[in-house]
Parts: structure tokens; C-alpha cells; sequence
């Protein structure tokens, strides 16, 4: 959990009060160590008191205006947990998910 990152996440405007909620609690989820958050999607529904079809659609409008970036992990053939970078936040600096380098 990062207190700063969730600072961070209150001071950007958002069209929605639902898109507000899902990135302070994706911030909330933010670990410093590897930038990345990794809640699901079921994790961040009951978080927010959204559903999770609603989550999503917050999910990938605040990835349209660029507040967060979806790396998606697979395990075994089959899709697992997303990951989200904060962009604006910090440069994370993880390898694992392959589409960012090494500090």
C-alpha cells in the first residue's frame, strides 16, 4: 500500500466520481517496490461498492486519458490478474511484465 500514491491519485480530476474512487483504491493497491498495483477486478468492485462490469469501463476510460496503463499477466494459456502502472505517478521499474526496463 502506498499512502503517497493515493495522494497522488486525489489530485488528478476525473470525469466521474466512479473513475475517482477506482484510481484511489487502484493507488491504494500501489506497491512501491515493483510500481505496479495488482488488484482484480472482484478486489476493486468490492473496494468501490461498483460492479464489476462498471469497474471496467472506469478502468478503461482512465487508461483512454493515460491516469493508469493495463499490463495484462498470463499464467498457464489463460489471462490472471491485470497489473496497472500509475504513469504519472512514477516510472515503475519492473521487467516482469516486459514492456517496461530496468532502472
Amino acid at each position: 500500500m502506498s499512502f503517497q500514491a493515493v495522494d497522488w491519485s486525489m489530485t488528478f480530476p476525473c470525469a466521474t466520481r466512479a473513475e475517482k474512487t477506482v484510481l484511489i483504491v487502484v493507488a491504494h493497491h500501489f506497491n512501491e517496490d515493483d510500481g505496479l498495483a495488482w488488484p482484480g477486478i472482484a478486489r476493486l468492485a468490492a473496494c468501490t461498492q461498483l460492479s464489476e462490469r462498471h469497474v471496467q469501463r472506469c478502468l478503461r476510460s482512465l487508461e483512454r486519458v493515460g491516469l493508469i496503463e493495463t499490463a495484462s499477466r498470463y499464467r498457464k494459456g489463460r489471462q490472471i490478474t491485470n497489473g496497472y502502472y500509475l504513469p504519472f505517478y512514477r516510472e515503475p521499474n519492473v521487467t516482469a511484465v516486459g514492456d517496461r526496463k530496468a532502472a
